[in-house]
């Protein structure tokens, strides 16, 4: 069974920028390639910060209120200096990565839980990758087909069920099984399994049904 990796679904190259840069041209940059934001690298290609459209609107929104003051960030809190005009002025310096080996729906968390819309991916310090909403949102526009094949593989190779004894259907990413199971508790076995796969948004297991227990002989 398959479950999609960070490897698999980042985007690599990365298009990355340096500290040193001014703002004016990272915000020229994200708007030639169409990003909302970039790791920022040093000499080495190490990962030293990120920067986003909403880094650069937060400075000019300083700047268009009349304040003779910008800001840089110190982690992620805002901190009174000189007029920014370079990347790392406004970067944002702690910035959380993953590996390349992290479940993509690892990743999905990490998102959702820290409200952020782009995850690098690094190995030995250096950012090869990177995860967004988009590539994530991507996942659930698998074929039917596909998304079948994983539901019948889980159930043959990780929970020792034939596949062949029910009948599944996938339809817009809700996966819908219908038969009679072996044992009982194979029903919210099934469904807790098949709701992590790739590429499924809900499970039906109302027409699944698990043997009745024999009674104990008197």
């Amino acid at each position: 069974m398959k479950r999609a990796k960070a490897s698999e679904i980042m985007s690599s190259p990365v298009i990355h920028i340096r500290a040193e840069r001014p703002i004016t041209y990272a915000a020229r940059l994200m708007r030639d390639r169409r990003i909302s934001g970039l790791p920022v690298v040093d000499a080495d290609g190490h990962l030293v910060g990120v920067i986003t459209e909403g880094d650069i609107l937060a400075r000019e929104a300083v700047v268009g209120g009349g304040s003779a003051l910008s800001y840089t960030k110190s982690g992620d809190t805002p901190a009174p200096r000189i007029m920014a005009t370079k990347v790392g002025d406004v970067m944002t310096r702690n910035v959380i990565v993953e590996k390349p080996s992290t479940p993509a729906r690892e990743i999905a968390r990490v998102m959702l839980r820290h409200r952020i819309n782009r995850v690098p991916i690094v190995s030995d310090d250096c950012v090869i990758g990177i995860v967004t909403r988009s590539d994530i949102v991507g996942l659930f526009e698998r074929p039917a087909r596909a998304v079948l094949a994983d539901v019948q593989s889980l159930l043959r190779d990780e929970l020792r069920i034939n596949p062949d004894s029910l009948d599944i259907v996938v339809r817009d990413g809700v996966v819908t099984i219908l038969g009679q199971t072996a044992d009982p508790g194979d029903v919210s076995l099934i469904e807790m399994y098949v709701r992590e796969l790739d590429g499924v948004t809900g499970v039906d297991t109302s027409g699944l049904r698990e043997p009745k227990p024999e009674k104990a002989p008197a």
